[in-house]
């Protein structure tokens, strides 16, 4: 619904416009997938790092189905792995909260019943208590741990049934329990099931955790009755469903120090972390924490067909046992895997860190196959966006952009158009705290940022300008390439002056008019070229003194209280008064507080690093003091 009070008509024009609402894809990782861990310490494996960009779906939203295989490396005595711990265990009834898990949790606590350590039945005539190993095992040792603070007769008689029936006295008697009055009674078969299934992780890892949050597998071997096997190599594998989102494969791959000596080596990654989508124009840091014990190498262990992975120790930084790669180096589409080895004596610890380096947003190639992409440099793309109109004059004529197809295999693309300005005066540099190169400042105007292919109109500088544009995917790829250059011409002194009476003028004017609706940046984006304007207009020998008058009493009816304020002030007073000779004595008295305000300000919103970072105090303070 529409309303306009004080109107008696309006007219209102509608056209159709076709809109794709896309999500943005979801960010899976469990973290390195190869990792190194000692023989005690517990493990989790955290399907949870997967994350939503957006923060749409809640940590409900994601269903794990978790797998784990192992192998054994090193010799392995099978005789004294116990297949029984943590497994499912049932029994005829519970008395006294002696539920039926407590027979083999890992824990006997020397057959005292108050330490929590033993199953109790419940009254029932014929008790009985099983447990699922929940695959085949050849059997050949048997242990029962007696109650021995009272009542250690209560197991004799008793028979042992071992087999693959869910009915415990359908499976057949391999051993007898008579006159059991001490703590551990122990029974010796022979291979009473035939086959030996490796697929159990338990037993090697160690007992599940039960109460661990949602999407996270963590194995405790402390509830071990055998001590977790050096050497094991095991393999635990998650696909996890996320809402609607197609379903994502996990792994990552655990060993087991060969020594026991050795502790854990867990290779993270602190910037640049998406695994499915790396950002080559981004540098890549990775780092562990884990305690390094002799010396660490990092190697380059997989990388696409063609990449010049001969150039990597000559690129790399390592400080420590952080690895630096800069950017531009993993430049190739496809997978790459760094791998962090720690060399101990005669002993290797290894981690490895995989990811993926998706394709630029391409060109659509035109053709009979819908959805091809070719790829090219800046010059040729340069071609596959044209301003409109392509001349005009300076605060006058409006503009905007146009863009050909681009296509991405991640859906949506951000279109981003802007241009330079090169003011008259030289802007001043400044370091600190002074002990690196001085800050780079450039006068970059962001004119249009959309997720669509042509732009919303905008103003430009009038003399030969240069357009850039940068065609983005959401994760932070993109291609970027310059228009050809337009020569926009200045307005004259009658225009501009128009255009500064319906622009700066307070309160009505359409820059105040932005400000109020929350569009800041538009409205310095107008002030900025207008200011620039001015003073290109002087160059050429026009009178722009009462221009500068409007603009300096337009800007001091400002508060400056945050930096985009401060900035915008400050950009617009480098261009206007590029000709001071052509500024007044009321201008400058004005300019000079604005200019005031503006260093309080930032010297105020400067002493939080965390919000106002060094880079930006001194893009700020070089601008300042340059007005």
């Amino acid at each position: 619904m529409l309303t306009v009070p004080g109107s008696d008509h309006m007219s209102i024009s509608a056209v159709q416009t076709w809109v794709e609402v896309a999500r943005m894809p979801l960010t899976y990782t469990v973290g390195p997938v190869v990792r190194t861990i000692d023989t005690t310490s517990d493990l989790v494996v955290d399907a949870a790092l997967s994350y939503d960009p957006e923060e749409l779906l809640s940590s409900k939203g994601y269903v794990y189905d978790w797998k784990c295989t192992y192998e054994v490396t090193l010799p392995l005595d099978a005789s004294k792995i116990n297949v029984a711990n943590c497994k499912k265990a049932t029994s005829s009834g519970t008395g006294y909260g002696g539920s039926p898990d407590r027979a083999n949790d890992g824990n006997n606590a020397a057959g005292l019943y108050n330490s929590m350590s033993c199953a109790h039945s419940g009254g029932e005539a014929n008790p009985w208590w099983m447990v699922d190993l929940g695959t085949q095992y050849s059997i050949v040792r048997v242990v029962v741990y007696n109650r021995v603070d009272c009542c250690s007769d209560r197991l004799s008689p008793g028979n042992i049934h071992a087999g693959n029936s869910p009915v415990l006295v359908n499976n057949p008697i391999v051993g007898r329990i008579l006159n059991f009055a001490g703590l551990m009674y122990e029974l010796s078969v022979s291979g009473v099931l035939a086959q030996y299934a490796g697929t159990d992780c338990e037993i090697m890892l160690g007992c599940l955790v039960q109460t661990a949050p949602n999407g996270e597998r963590q194995f405790t071997p402390s509830l071990l009755t055998h001590e977790r096997p050096p050497g094991i190599i095991a393999n635990v594998s998650v696909d996890v469903t996320a809402g609607l989102f197609p379903t994502a494969s996990l792994y990552q791959t655990i060993h087991v120090v060969p020594d026991e000596t050795l502790l854990d080596l867990y290779l993270d990654c602190v910037e640049n972390c998406n695994q499915y989508s790396t950002i080559a124009a981004w540098p890549l840091v990775l780092n562990t924490s884990s305690e390094i014990q002799g010396t660490i190498d990092y190697t380059l262990e997989e990388y696409p067909d063609g990449h010049p992975a001969e150039n990597w120790t000559s690129v790399i930084e390592v400080s420590g046992s952080a690895l630096l790669v800069p950017s531009a180096v993993f430049v190739d589409v496809g997978h790459y895997t760094i791998r962090l080895t720690d060399t101990v004596g005669p002993w290797q610890k290894i981690s490895e860190w995989r990811f993926q380096v998706l394709p630029n947003p391409a060109q659509s190639q035109a053709g009979d196959d819908e959805g091809e992409t070719t790829g090219g440099d800046p010059e040729s793309l340069s071609g596959m966006c044209t301003l409109l109109p392509p001349e005009g004059t300076a605060l006058i004529d409006k503009f905007c952009v146009t863009c050909k197809e681009f296509l991405d295999v991640l859906g949506p693309l951000e279109t981003q158009v802007s241009f330079e300005l090169k003011p008259l005066a030289e802007i001043a540099t400044v370091t600190f705290p002074g002990d690196g190169p001085p800050t780079k400042n450039e006068i970059i105007l962001n004119s249009f940022n959309g997720w669509v292919g042509y732009t919303n109109l905008f103003d430009v500088s009038s003399g030969i300008v240069i357009l850039h544009v940068r065609i983005g995917s959401p994760d932070g790829r993109f291609v970027e390439f310059d228009l050809e250059p337009a020569l926009i011409k200045a307005p004259t002194m009658a225009q501009l002056q128009g255009y500064l009476d319906g622009f700066i003028a307070y309160p009505t004017g359409t820059f105040f008019r932005q400000i109020r609706q929350g569009e800041p940046h538009t409205a310095f984006l107008g002030s900025v070229i207008a200011s620039y304007v001015a003073s290109h207009m002087a160059v050429i020998g026009e009178d722009i003194t009462e221009g500068v008058d409007k603009m300096a009493s337009g800007l001091s009816e400002l508060d400056i209280e945050d930096m985009e304020t401060a900035n915008g002030v400050t950009l617009s007073l480098i261009m206007l008064t590029a000709a001071p000779e052509m500024v007044s004595g009321n201008a400058q008295v004005l300019s000079a507080n604005l200019l005031s305000a503006s260093l309080e300000t930032t010297r105020e919103l400067s002493t939080n690093i965390t919000e106002m970072p060094t880079v930006e105090v001194n893009k700020a303070a070089a601008l300042m003091f340059t007005g």
